[in-house]
């Protein structure tokens, strides 16, 4: 254990077991086995994990779940596939719905088996894998962050780099970053001679990427909520303190600086621009309530189009 530098956050997922293993797992992080003592705890947020603890196999309904959990999880991480099921697809492989192990998801660093797998076994499984993890640290930091390597030298922290686009290419600019998992930092909207200048900005492997254009007067701009739903926050923003027209967002849901009720109970996933402005309605601010008849669920927004 003398090679672990942080505590790991594991985050588990039933993918389609029987839920022996499930049991052994909650049974490691009770006082007995206390998997804590490596400093090992479990959470719930993929973003927040470095282990990625998996039980059960693969079938068609959970195949994309466990694929967008894993593309959750920051670089680098661990699969932890921990049962028989998990491991081959066990007893289940032969089901009509089953695809296999867990390996046919997502890389696998780890196999433990076991029908039910022990928590001795599972607690060993995980050591292993966090010295995996700090195997694949060390590589991220060598080959995939050279800004850091720069700084300890007297470089910069984080490399940066201003691309040029114009206003009617952001779609397809962006796009290409989410493609390649980008995270979006923050859009910047400046008033300038000519019209507004709008900076987009990703960040990718320690490297801050801006996306830069310049939006004529009178002219607009479309939303880029069809690529990250909480861009929304900014475009919003953008368009009531200057003004700009952002399309898909003022055409279709007009923000006129007030709240937005969605018909979605849980509204932060993605969906298409056109999808999401459908299902917002108008939550007027009032004295006392602060909601008007409009927000009530099933109610129809403006346009006529139900909620759904």
């Amino acid at each position: 254990m003398a090679y672990i530098r942080k505590s790991a956050w594991l985050i588990h997922y039933d993918g389609s077991s029987c839920n022996g293993c499930d049991i052994e797992v909650l049974a490691c992080l009770m006082p007995l086995y206390d998997v804590e003592r490596f400093g090992i705890i479990n959470t719930g947020d993929p973003k927040h994990a470095d282990v990625f603890l998996v039980t059960g196999g693969v079938n068609v309904q959970n195949l994309p779940v466990v694929r967008q959990i894993y593309e959750q999880m920051p670089e680098p991480k661990v699969v932890v596939a921990v049962g028989t099921c998990a491991c081959t697809g066990g007893i289940f492989k032969d089901c009509y719905n089953m695809i296999g192990g867990m390996d046919h998801a997502v890389p696998v660093d780890v196999y433990v088996p076991g029908c039910a797998a022990r928590p001795e076994a599972i607690i060993d499984g995980v050591v292993k894998g966090l010295g995996i993890l700090e195997e694949k640290r060390a590589e991220y930091k060598k080959d995939r962050c050279p800004a850091k390597i720069g700084a300890a030298k007297g470089g910069n922290l984080m490399n940066q780099q201003i691309i040029e686009i114009k206003s009617a290419d952001i779609l397809k600019q962006v796009s290409r970053f989410k493609r390649e998992h980008a995270r979006l930092v923050q859009i910047l909207c400046t008033r300038v001679e000519e019209g507004y200048e709008l900076t987009y900005t990703f960040d990718k492997d320690y490297f801050m990427y801006h996306l830069r254009c310049l939006v004529p007067v009178y002219r607009s701009v479309m939303s880029i909520t069809g690529q990250y739903w909480y861009a929304f926050v900014w475009e919003n923003e953008i368009h009531d303190l200057f003004g700009l027209k952002i399309d898909f967002i003022e055409r279709d849901v007009d923000y006129g600086g007030h709240f937005y009720h969605l018909a979605e109970k849980t509204p932060w996933h993605d969906l298409p621009g056109e999808k999401h402005a459908d299902q917002a309605i108008k939550v007027q601010l009032r004295s006392g309530l602060g909601i008007d008849a409009s927000a009530v669920a099933g109610a129809k927004p403006e346009g006529g189009k139900e909620n759904g």
